[in-house]
């Protein structure tokens, strides 16, 4: 301004940049009926702020479970679930609540 006046203030930033999804697991190949070997197919790493949860869409097949605090898959498909592949996108959240997403496929036979 015209009397040459400043204010200065002391400004936090966060990153998310160093969250990342890696996919471990390009596909889950499922059987109906029969119990899937369990597997993480995106893990999450690199952020300083440790502690992820992870979630998962759309919802997985019927019989099949995420477990929010590992990113793991597991279980069984239900009978009554149709054949085919689908795409499922997994969110990772870090403690500071930074996410980052990365996806995989289900294949049903």
């Amino acid at each position: 301004d015209s009397s040459n006046a400043s204010v200065t203030k002391a400004v936090t930033i966060q990153s998310s940049a160093t969250l990342v999804a890696t996919q471990a697991v390009a596909n889950i190949n499922a059987v109906r009926n029969v119990s899937i070997t369990a597997t993480t197919p995106v893990v999450g790493s690199a952020s300083a702020y440790t502690a992820y949860t992870y979630s998962i869409s759309p919802a997985l097949p019927t019989g099949l479970t995420l477990t929010a605090s590992s990113g793991r898959i597991s279980g069984k498909v239900a009978t009554t679930v149709a054949v085919g592949a689908k795409t499922y996108t997994i969110t990772v959240t870090d403690a500071k609540k930074f996410t980052a997403t990365n996806t995989f496929q289900i294949t049903i036979a």
